[in-house]
């Protein structure tokens, strides 16, 4: 058993025999294994090929192979344990939706009552300038529920729509936009609202 460990939980790397007493054996696809642990979470495989280090993480699809290892978050591996699960039918793959690809976003940020200048790391250089043009801010919180806003909001083919006002006025301007657009119009689920802990 190897670890990497980190406050209170750690990551390990533990042999599948322990486990093959309750059916843990080469074969068994990731997702029917990972319904039938407790006191950890399978969040993977690993092995060496040709003398490489691979590591899989939610191989969905995937079987566990000869000399794999199972990879876990867990306080403890010696309390890890596995019990078949009820239903020996594993979750279908084709209802997980991987991430898009997309490289770039047009993102519009309204409000400044949280800093993102670390933001700039994670985005395209055109993603950057977009969202830098894109960005409302206004002295006057009434000045948000203004029709140019909306119609700013409407005609800006945004990705995303961060809303990041102060929590009060953030929550008041989220509700106003869901009266501003139809129940199934695709803004709604660009919206994110920024809160306070």
């Amino acid at each position: 058993m190897r670890s990497f460990s980190f406050d209170g939980h750690a990551i390990y790397f533990l042999n599948p025999e322990r486990f093959a007493a309750q059916g843990v054996v080469p074969g068994n696809q990731f997702e029917e294994l990972s319904r039938g642990f407790t006191r950890g979470v399978l969040i993977g495989f690993s092995r060496v090929d040709q003398e490489k280090f691979q590591m899989q993480l939610a191989p969905v699809g995937q079987a566990l192979a000869p000399g794999d290892r199972l990879l876990f978050i867990a306080l403890n591996a010696e309390e890890i344990y596995y019990t078949v699960p009820l239903s020996s039918q594993p979750v279908k793959a084709t209802g997980i939706v991987p991430p898009s690809k997309q490289r770039r976003r047009n993102l519009c940020v309204i409000g400044d009552a949280r800093s993102f200048e670390r933001l700039d790391a994670f985005l395209h250089v055109e993603s950057r300038t977009d969202l830098r043009d894109s960005h409302m801010v206004f002295g006057q919180p009434e000045h948000y529920f203004e029709p140019a806003v909306i119609e700013h909001i409407r005609t800006g083919h945004y990705d995303n729509i961060v809303i990041n006002l102060e929590d009060e006025v953030g929550f008041r301007f989220t509700l106003f936009l869901l009266t501003q657009f139809t129940s199934d119009g695709p803004i709604l689920d660009k919206i994110i609202t920024v809160l306070d802990d």
